[in-house]
């Protein structure tokens, strides 16, 4: 577990290397806003580079998916987190 300033009850760790379904980028870390736990299947994520929704499937690889298959009690955290990606300068965009 890596500590995370910006998530206060969370986890940050490593998780096995995966391309981003949308973009293709290499992503080996995950945040947990939530929990200290790690990620499990039917969990949803934001590729860091494209900023795309994406879910683990049943055998912890990555689909595409969106903003309205998030539990709708995540929604607001998940535009959040998809807006400040935007702002960030050092995360430039994959094209």
């Amino acid at each position: 577990m890596v500590f995370n300033p910006f998530i206060k009850d969370g986890y940050t760790g490593q998780v096995p290397s995966r391309n981003c379904p949308v973009c293709s980028s290499d992503l080996d870390a995950v945040t947990n806003m939530t929990s200290k736990e790690g990620p499990e299947p039917g969990d949803f994520t934001v590729c860091i580079h494209c900023r795309s929704v994406l879910r683990f499937d049943g055998k912890m690889e990555l689909v595409k998916s969106s903003l309205i298959e998030v539990p709708i009690h995540m929604r607001y955290a998940f535009a959040k987190v998809q807006r400040m990606m935007g702002e960030m300068p050092f995360l430039k965009r994959k094209r």
